[in-house]
């Protein structure tokens, strides 16, 4: 019996650990060219930690099998850093030092559609943005409803940062008065702009050439593609049985879901790495790319520029308040120029996304490798 026990464990770690291995090829291979292994990427975390049990269990036990966990987590840990981060060193400041404050916060269109029953989440993330007073700041799931009584978003954010820039770009209407879409504020005047569209997808990318402190900075404000799943969707995932037929057509219905959205940000990540490879500035590059550290999209954009969570965050820091909370989702990069400091991530429950904020001054000495 206990023969039985260890074989059958030893097969169950031997495909935990396979699975973490192939994990680590979402970096490298388009979900264009194969999605499975974008799938893998986003079950990184639970792999990595199903095979530290097996490590544990096999070194209880004084088994070598052990080295077969051990190797494949050994061979993923330079990925673990674009998760977790232990920061305490901050950059020494010198009085006179130019630098730059962005913030970047998917606002799920300023609670618009009562989300949050009887709270005033428009004027909670105005506040919020007031005391913050970034000198970038880009919104995405932004929203702006022109109203005779009232002030409408952007007039309300371009009084309260004091803009001398408004970036804005819709990609859904309904009707005339309200629009859907991004946006980027900014208290540097803009030289230049212009928007990324993205082929069969509602979602955007804009980029605002802004006269900072630091020189002539390129800021792209992007939002990738959703998974869009439904109410019914997450109900379904909740209840974690899967035991009709109806509630496996719902399966897979959210398989093919996921599926076309790797394909969709794959190719989006490829159209704004492309633009990047073209850019006159140095390049800020924020917003909510709907996806992981470990995948084909962070991997595409970050082959040019760098991660200030990286650099300067602390834990795990989520950027999602959702199903999945300790999931990272939502980015602040950074050309090789900057240095950033005071990373933040703002736990504060006011969309489905937590806001990012960091400054960024020009480079003292080579980055860190």
């Amino acid at each position: 019996m206990k023969k039985a026990v260890r074989n059958l464990l030893v097969l169950l770690n031997a495909l935990a650990a396979l699975a973490l291995a192939l994990s680590y090829l979402s970096v490298w291979v388009s979900p264009l060219r194969l999605s499975l292994f974008a799938f893998l990427g986003l079950a990184f975390p639970l792999l990595s930690l199903a095979n530290m049990a097996f490590v544990l269990l096999w070194l209880w036990w004084r088994d070598a099998v052990a080295i077969l966990s051990s190797a494949c987590l050994a061979i993923g840990a330079p990925f673990w850093p674009r998760s977790f981060q232990i920061n305490i060193r901050e950059p020494h400041l010198m009085a006179d030092d130019a630098q730059i404050k962005l913030m970047s916060f998917n606002v799920r269109l300023f609670d618009l559609y009562d989300w949050q029953p009887g709270e005033d989440t428009r004027g909670q993330i105005m506040s919020l943005l007031e005391n913050e007073q970034p000198d970038i700041l880009c919104l995405q799931d932004f929203h702006n409803k022109e109203m005779p009584d009232r002030e409408s978003n952007h007039q309300s954010l371009s009084r309260i940062l004091d803009a001398a820039t408004e970036h804005m770009a819709f990609s859904q209407s309904e009707g005339k008065r309200i629009n859907f879409g991004i946006a980027t504020f900014s208290k540097f005047p803009a030289i230049g702009q212009g928007t990324i569209t993205f082929q069969g997808s509602d979602n955007l990318c804009i980029y605002t050439d802004l006269a900072t402190p630091l020189g002539v900075t390129r800021v792209y404000n992007c939002h990738l593609q959703s998974i869009k799943l439904s109410q019914n969707d997450y109900n379904l995932i909740d209840s974690l049985e899967y035991k009709s037929q109806e509630q496996l057509r719902g399966l897979v219905g959210i398989l093919l879901k996921l599926q076309l959205a790797f394909q969709l940000r794959a190719q989006q990540a490829d159209a704004i790495a492309n633009h990047l490879r073209h850019s006159p500035y140095p390049a800020l590059v924020c917003g909510d790319f709907n996806d992981t550290p470990v995948s084909y999209t962070y991997q595409t954009l970050t082959d040019q520029l760098m991660d200030a969570f990286v650099e300067g965050g602390n834990g795990f820091e989520g950027t999602y308040n959702g199903l999945l909370p300790a999931f990272r989702i939502d980015y602040l990069l950074h050309d090789t120029l900057f240095e950033p400091y005071g990373f933040r991530t703002i736990e504060q429950d006011l969309s489905d996304h937590f806001p990012l904020t960091c400054h960024f001054r020009l480079r003292q000495a080579p980055p860190t490798p």
